[in-house]
């Protein structure tokens, strides 16, 4: 059996920022669709995917960028990690030349 990966939905409630996972019971998916929760990250709001196949996540309202890693490459996300915290509202990721950019409302970082 083939798995294909067609996106990674990021499904935020407000039970989410208290620590509730989403009841995915409550989606209708077509026949043959399956969905599992990749990685919880509380506040999460934007993502962005390294060439290493890493997963950074802005979230805003906790002022923290993440970092979502599957060691194994086995579509299990291994490990949640905070990148940086203190930020202002951190919300929009991107990469570009191999660095991760962080839009902030009063800056843009640029990490390594």
């Amino acid at each position: 059996m083939q798995k294909i990966i067609l996106s990674l939905v990021l499904v935020l409630t407000p039970a989410s920022l208290f620590g509730k996972s989403p009841n995915l019971d409550l989606l209708n998916l077509p026949d043959g669709f399956q969905i599992e929760i990749y990685a919880e990250v509380p506040g999460a709001r934007q993502m962005a995917i390294s060439p290493a196949g890493h997963i950074y996540v802005g979230s805003q309202r906790l002022g923290k960028v993440h970092v979502v890693i599957d060691k194994n490459h086995d579509y299990k996300a291994d490990d949640v990690k905070v990148v940086d915290s203190g930020l202002f509202l951190p919300s929009g990721v991107a990469f570009q030349g191999g660095h991760l950019y962080v839009g902030a409302v009063n800056s843009i970082l640029r990490y390594r």
